[in-house]
């Protein structure tokens, strides 16, 4: 399930109202996510990102600080989540439009894809293509008929069309249902899909498969480091006090990272921050 979280800046206490919105601190980000999502921002190597969210989260820590995050409403769906995002960071406002105090790229929901770029992005873009060839190697593996949508081999014959509806009629049962018919049709559908809940002989149905899937990864995954017995040390540099953790998944918790995180970055050695991580064998 998704939720919708607000980051803070405890610098600038107050009474901030947006329409039906209040906070006792200014909002400056507005996200989605589920999980661990909401940390990710505060992350050091997030943070080396230029932009106004990492340079305020900067601001604050400086100051002895650190960013309020409230989670606004929980146990979302992927597209409840999405429109309440926009929702949000439309009623805030966004300092790229001179609408508000949000440091968003974007008006929520599509995430990066909706985030424009600056035309010294899209000149490095181009130069790195041009350095590396991609566009002579897509030029060629496009040309004549190298090309899947060359002549009529995508574009179809008015016999090739007329063809494929006669092909298609009666195929869908919506297709002499009405509008309204429709609608109560998807509704109901929507619902059964909604409440449908897993039996007792399908849940342990499942069960047994996904042990099954488990027990095959670890068989052949067994030499790997991560899946012997060990234990997790991780050392503060600085004030060197260490911590002791029997689970990747404590350590990730620990580290404010998500555990695919650990297992994919993380090894023996790796150092973090101010903190080095060790992997002990027991």
């Amino acid at each position: 399930m998704y939720y919708i979280y607000i980051y803070l800046n405890p610098l600038k206490p107050g009474n901030y109202f947006y329409q039906d919105l209040f906070f006792e601190y200014e909002p400056f980000y507005v996200g989605r996510g589920k999980n661990y999502r909401f940390n990710v921002h505060i992350q050091p190597s997030k943070l080396k990102d230029k932009s106004r969210k990492s340079e305020k989260i900067i601001e604050i820590k400086k100051s002895g600080q650190e960013p309020i995050i409230i989670f606004h409403l929980t146990g979302l769906t992927f597209d409840n989540s999405l429109n309440l995002e926009r929702e949000y960071i439309s009623k805030i406002g966004r300092k790229l439009k001179n609408e508000g105090p949000l440091t968003n790229l974007t008006s929520g929901g599509q995430g990066i894809f909706g985030i424009p770029k600056s035309i010294e992005t899209i000149e490095k873009i181009k130069k790195t293509c041009q350095e590396n060839g991609w566009y002579k190697s897509l030029s060629k593996n496009m040309t004549g008929e190298l090309n899947k949508m060359s002549g009529n081999k995508w574009h179809r014959t008015e016999e090739g069309k007329l063809s494929f509806k006669n092909k298609m009629v009666g195929f869908s049962s919506l297709e002499n249902k009405t509008q309204e018919e429709k609608i109560i049709i998807f509704e109901k559908i929507s619902k059964t899909l909604t409440d449908y809940k897993w039996n007792d002989e399908e849940k342990e149905k499942r069960k047994i498969g996904m042990l099954k899937v488990w027990e095959e990864r670890r068989i052949k995954n067994f030499t790997k480091p991560e899946y012997c017995k060990i234990e997790i040390k991780i050392t503060n540099i600085i004030t060197k006090i260490e911590n002791v953790f029997n689970t990747k998944k404590d350590a990730a918790k620990y580290l404010n990272v998500t555990r695919a995180k650990f297992y994919k970055k993380y090894t023996d050695n790796t150092i973090i921050g101010d903190n080095k991580i060790e992997f002990i064998k027991k």
